[in-house]
């Protein structure tokens, strides 16, 4: 899951602004998370002054969901062909497991975004990834 980008319908190429601030918000949402990253850190690490920043993503939320969905966007076309495949089910439980820890010690925000946006709402952003009522995300993140 190396070389994240922003999303194919932002603008700028990989030198962009909005790419160094996608990289920047990366490197410290896996560092400290949504409630521990600050907006001035990220702009400080793009090289860019907080209120350009500002310009590209109104809030904190609003970036670390772009974060977060190029990182599932880039997940789950792996885990659909990994699970499709021919391959005996002892095979596809065992790559899925190696690739969801790879995924998540990349990426430990990651868990928390998808659990929490579930259980407390059917938002935008987890509709397409938690389909129904997400029960079941409700049962494990109770406990």
């Amino acid at each position: 899951m190396d070389n994240l980008s922003i999303p194919a319908d932002s603008p700028g190429g990989p030198d962009s602004t909005e790419q160094r601030i996608f990289d920047a918000a990366h490197d410290v949402f896996v560092q400290k998370g949504l409630d521990g990253a600050k907006m001035q850190e990220i702009a400080d690490r793009a090289g860019i002054n907080k209120a350009l920043l500002h310009y590209y993503y109104r809030s904190k939320e609003k970036l670390y969901e772009t974060v977060a969905r190029a990182v599932i966007n880039r997940a789950f076309p792996v885990i659909r062909k990994m699970l499709e495949s021919d391959d005996p089910l002892e095979l596809k439980i065992s790559r899925f497991i190696d690739f969801y820890i790879d995924l998540v010690s990349g990426n430990p925000f990651l868990p928390l975004l998808s659990s929490r946006k579930c259980t407390n709402t059917r938002t935008a952003f987890s509709k397409p990834y938690f389909p129904g009522n997400c029960r079941s995300l409700k049962y494990f993140s109770s406990k």
